[in-house]
């Protein structure tokens, strides 16, 4: 108390830091006096409640303070705290007010139904098929009794108590990358990195999933971070994370080993060509030990997460996911590493542009002798970005886009490096960072508010031809999936049900399941066709068009009629089969 005291005392001797503070104080008594009197605050077909509002803007005020009372550095706070709160305000606003409040689809369900509101052995020792990401789910697991919630139907009233979890994990993972950029490449790196995960879009659409791909994305980042730092370094600690993190990588997802491989590879091949070059000294054991750390810590790495695996290994091994589909698959490289990378790109083909023209520069002579270093980062980086894809292809598998999610951190600090390095080749009179970095950020800012404008306008679209749209890039689950209000809306209705309900299509089933019987009190049956259905029923179905044409042609005498206003993914009909 003695220390916080002398702390505070400190602070408010100082002219600069009593200022800052006073007017802290009164621009938050503005803010309470004027948000309390809002009850929600509407954004397109959004609405933001108050106070929710308001805590967001104390906890924005609170984060300044602290920033600039902390480090007592108005150059820290201009130059670096400052940018990264600018670079991270477009993708809070949109995932706050976007994705922390939505309802949980059916990979979700699944997820916290099987292997997360479970006894820990369950969610150790059971691996139907690849979606129990076991240390993801162990995490939500142990965090969900530490809060003491285990029920579901209490968690799907408040998804975003779990949702915000998602979010700090992926916050992390966007310091580790700022990290990484600013110690490996230089400040400007780092922020541009920052800048581009930031507004990526399929960051954005994963970062608050209950999945394990935000996860896998802030346990790359780190690996990153660790293995260039034991590199410039040698520190055992920074391969003992390295280690660490590249065990739990695998123990999430285990098709991230493709990544892992990588960086053996490439730092293997960075030890074969030293020892090439100084092949007339006599090598020493601990020598080749150091020149070989990464990719025996990646041996070390698998061999832990194989150990974990252990009680589920066969299942890990032989599944329909992971089971090769004739080696060589050509689709790999000529489809879905295309169509990965686009999505990526999210539309900003101008930082590409730049960062390519930036990243040629390494060619230069002077350029690269000048920067040996960064030179081979940027080969071990487009060695990364690579690698997984020429992997899938000679196994010749047949993996889903967000598997490879993992590299978005891969190509974020490359399209940074790739920037920094244009800059910096700046004529003089044009070398301004700060004025470099606001263009590019107000640019991001403005293609990634459009593209999930875009996005959600076209998924949409889809709902109302009941397409169920379901890419890294735009997910039916991301607007209009509103499954609890749907239900809550419908059974408020009624004191009780006038006629029987149904779930059509087995399509969304689990969470068609779930939220019904949140408030319906048992699972609804599922039927796939309507045949010898007499008389009026209700129907929940994720696809209201297919469901409909199938009435018109095969049940000409059946007619049905959609009770929300809205078609959203989910719907409810009323339909009358008439008497047999």
């Amino acid at each position: 108390m003695a220390g916080l005291t002398s702390t505070l005392a400190n602070i408010w001797g100082n002219k600069k830091y009593r200022s800052l503070l006073l007017l802290s104080l009164i621009l938050l008594g503005v803010m309470v006096d004027i948000l309390l009197d809002i009850e929600s605050v509407q954004f397109g077909r959004y609405e933001i409640h108050g106070k929710r509002l308001l805590l967001f803007s104390i906890g924005l005020l609170t984060a300044l303070i602290s920033m600039v009372t902390l480090f007592k550095s108005w150059k820290f706070f201009i130059e670096e705290a400052l940018p990264f709160g600018a670079i991270l305000a477009p993708f809070a606003f949109w995932v706050t007010s976007r994705t922390v409040e939505l309802d949980f689809w059916y990979d979700e369900l699944v997820t916290l139904t099987r292997f997360v509101f479970v006894p820990l052995q369950t969610t150790l020792t059971d691996y139907p098929y690849p979606n129990n990401h076991i240390f993801f789910n162990l995490l939500n697991n142990l965090y969900l009794k530490a809060a003491g919630l285990s029920q579901l139907t209490t968690l799907m009233e408040h998804p975003s108590f779990i949702r915000y979890l998602m979010l700090f994990y992926a916050i992390i993972g966007l310091v580790y990358l700022y990290l990484t950029g600013r110690e490996f490449a230089g400040k400007l790196a780092g922020q541009f990195s920052l800048l581009v995960l930031a507004t990526s879009i399929p960051f954005f659409n994963f970062a608050t999933q209950v999945r394990g791909y935000g996860l896998s994305i802030t346990l790359v980042c780190a690996m990153l971070f660790h293995w260039w730092r034991y590199e410039q370094k040698l520190a055992w600690r920074h391969l003992a994370a390295f280690t660490t993190a590249g065990a739990l990588l695998i123990y999430t997802m285990p098709s991230t080993l493709y990544i892992l491989a990588g960086m053996m590879g490439w730092s293997g091949l960075v030890g074969l060509r030293q020892l090439f070059a100084r092949r007339a000294q006599p090598l020493r054991p601990d020598t080749l030990l150091r020149t070989f750390a990464i990719p025996i810590a990646g041996l070390v790495a698998i061999g832990a997460a194989v150990l974990c695996y252990s009680p589920v290994l066969s299942s890990v091994l032989n599944n329909s996911v992971v089971s090769s589909r004739g080696m060589f698959k050509w689709v790999i490289l000529t489809r879905l590493l295309p169509r990965v990378l686009t999505h990526f790109v999210s539309a900003r083909w101008l930082l590409v542009a730049l960062a390519l023209a930036g990243l040629a520069l390494l060619f230069t002579r002077a350029i690269r002798q000048a920067q040996p270093g960064t030179a081979q980062r940027v080969g071990g980086l487009l060695f990364l970005l690579l690698a997984p894809f020429v992997m899938s292809y000679v196994r010749g598998d047949n993996p889903f886009d967000r598997i490879f999610l993992v590299q978005l951190p891969v190509f974020s600090l490359l399209i940074g490096i790739g920037l920094q390095l244009l800059c910096r080749r700046l004529p003089q009179r044009l070398q301004r960072p700060g004025w470099v970095l606001f263009l590019l950020g107000v640019y991001t800012a403005v293609v990634f508010s459009t593209q999930i404008l875009r996005n959600e306008a076209l998924v949409r679209q889809n709902n109302a031809a009941g397409i169920g749209s379901q890419t890294i890039y735009a997910n039916f689950y991301l607007v209009d999936y509103r499954p609890d209000q749907l239900m809550r809306d419908f059974f408020s209705q009624q004191d009780e049900l006038a006629h029987e309900f149904y779930i059509y299509d087995l399509g969304d089933n689990a969470s068609a399941r779930e939220y019904s019987a949140k408030y319906y009190g048992y699972y609804p049956s599922t039927v796939e066709s309507l045949a010898g259905f007499h008389g009026a029923f209700y129907v929940f179905t994720a696809f209201p068009n297919q469901f409909l044409a199938e009435v018109q042609a095969d049940y000409p005498h059946t007619t049905c009629q959609r009770l929300n206003s809205a078609v959203w993914y989910q719907n409810i009909f009323l339909c009358d089969a008439g008497t047999p």
